[in-house]
């Protein structure tokens, strides 16, 4: 990606790089994580792990019926749905403990895909490797680098 044509380098640790292995898309210009790419895998196991035959009638009705009344998923996560999706992800976990009854403070906290970027913000700046010299460090900021200083 780029913005106001500066390419976007993301940083990625080689623990982080062992976990996203699991998710690398077969096409090098997918995405990791797709809404539409989750919905399709969620259709197939539920149609194969599906306990009643398919009848005729019913895959004739099917056929016929009307199909794209619903919003199809994106090929990408957008921040909204990103967001909505990990408030989601974090319900269901918290779930188990709702029903038992548990206190509060084991409840996984609520989260918002910005978080990150406030948090590294407000931390102040972390040490980056040196640029050119043994002697010469570099910071990473939320604004953008206006080169050598």
């Amino acid at each position: 990606m780029s913005y106001q044509g500066r390419k976007r380098v993301v940083m990625i640790g080689p623990r982080a790089q062992a976990v996203l292995a699991a998710f690398t898309p077969e096409q090098p210009t997918d995405f990791y994580f797709s809404p539409q790419a989750s919905v399709e895998q969620f259709h197939a196991e539920r149609a194969a792990n599906r306990r009643t035959p398919k009848y005729a009638s019913h895959m004739k009705r099917n056929a016929t019926r009307a199909k794209g009344q619903h919003r199809k998923p994106r090929t990408q996560y957008t921040t909204a749905s990103y967001g909505y999706a990990i408030r989601r992800a974090i319900e269901r976990a918290n779930a188990p403990y709702v029903e038992a009854g548990v206190e509060l403070e084991l409840h996984i906290p609520e989260w918002a895909p910005n978080q990150i970027t406030a948090l590294a913000r407000h931390n102040g700046p972390s040490p980056l490797r040196p640029r050119s010299s043994p002697g010469r460090t570099r910071t990473r900021t939320s604004r953008r680098d206006t080169g050598p200083r």
